[in-house]
């Protein structure tokens, strides 16, 4: 497993949660949108077999009136050429039945004010993983995006102002679950996307970010020559 981050101190902690008894971890510090850096990394890796890519956090949060073009191109950025590099970077290195996973929000299609310039990077991650699954499925490379719902991580609680235990559990009542997922069930749908064991990269760009717990949607087929490609949009159960 490799675990490319730009917070040295949440990689050193991510390896020791993995522990003992887990997969051989190289961490690496970098910033996912570098492709140099990342191909420096995964150079002496050899071949990857499943990616998945969790760039970007809440920047660019605000209303349109108060937008800077500087706080939005850094938030279509982080999202949009975080999965990108990743994707270049990984793709010649996938072999067939191999896989790239994106992450997007349930406030792609639950938006919500103040949220204009992640909402539409987000929204772009979504679009883009119908046209990488249409390019790579010729090679047999599945293209994922898991859609987040609300976990329980201190992303979430940091944004939500949510600062204690108590808290928590009285937003989290409100859900269908009667309660926030945890970082272990949302985990589940990203892994189930890659389908099999195998050496696997994780690309957090300086932020801690947890899929969903989620529940696959329908997927989206695919007409022609190219419907074996794998496109499917996971929903998040809020």
């Amino acid at each position: 497993m490799v675990l490319v981050g730009r917070d040295r101190a949440r990689l050193d902690a991510a390896v020791g949660r993995i522990g003992e008894g887990g997969p051989e971890v190289l961490a690496a510090s970098a910033d996912g949108r570098d492709e140099q850096a990342l191909a420096r990394i995964l150079d002496p890796v050899g071949s990857v077999d499943h990616a998945l890519v969790t760039a970007g956090g809440l920047e660019g949060a605000g209303t349109i009136d108060k937008l800077t073009p500087e706080a939005v191109r850094s938030t279509l950025e982080a999202r949009i050429w975080g999965a990108l590099a990743a994707a270049r970077v990984t793709a010649p290195r996938l072999p067939a039945g191999g896989s790239i996973t994106l992450t997007s929000g349930v406030y792609s299609i639950r938006p919500v004010p103040g949220m204009t310039a992640p909402l539409a990077a987000i929204g772009a991650v979504e679009a883009l993983t119908g046209a990488l699954a249409v390019e790579f499925a010729p090679r047999r490379i599945r293209v994922n995006t898991v859609r987040y719902g609300s976990v329980d991580t201190p992303l979430m609680r940091g944004a939500a102002g949510l600062s204690t235990d108590e808290a928590v559990a009285e937003a989290g009542a409100a859900t269908l679950l009667g309660r926030f997922a945890t970082p272990a069930e949302a985990a589940a749908p990203a892994y189930s996307e890659s389908n099999r064991a195998g050496s696997f990269c994780v690309f957090p760009t300086g932020k801690r970010v947890s899929p969903a717990f989620a529940h696959p949607h329908r997927g989206i087929g695919r007409q022609g020559r190219f419907k074996s490609a794998t496109f499917r949009a996971v929903r998040a159960v809020t």
